[in-house]
């Protein structure tokens, strides 16, 4: 059974998982859990400890893999921020209340903060291939 947690509630209250209530100054890891765990098939039967235990075999993964699953990795995350940017900023200019926009444009520049982030870690890892192909052919 599939229980959908209540994303927006007041700062404490706690939803019908018994999980506090999300907000953006959780663990990033653990509010990525929370998102995917309400994404889980229903036959998950605690959805945020199998998003959680997905993103940490990822996660472990990913510390030896090569730099092509690596890479592969960061250009993923890259697609899904700037889709989330835009999608917060766009809700941003749909609301009425100054106060929702305001929070809503302030998720579109994390998400944006984080893709430049993700953008430079990949420009970094092409211009270290670049540099090692440069020196194995003596350019």
């Amino acid at each position: 059974m599939n229980t959908t947690p209540s994303l927006i509630s007041p700062a404490g209250v706690h939803d019908q998982t018994g999980a506090p209530a999300w907000s953006l100054a959780q663990d990033p890891a653990v509010e990525t859990a929370r998102l995917l765990g309400l994404l889980m098939p229903d036959n998950s039967l605690n959805p945020v400890a199998d998003a959680y235990a997905g993103l940490a075999g990822l996660n472990q993964r990913l510390i030896d893999a090569p730099e092509a699953e690596i890479l592969e990795a960061l250009t993923r995350q890259a697609a899904l921020l700037e889709a989330l940017h835009l999608t917060y900023t766009r809700k941003a200019l749909d609301v009425r209340k100054p106060e929702h926009a305001a929070l809503l444009q302030g998720v579109a520049l994390k998400c944006q903060k984080s893709l430049i982030g993700v953008l430079g870690a990949i420009r970094t890892m092409n211009e270290g291939r670049r540099n090692v192909e440069a020196i194995e052919t003596g350019d």
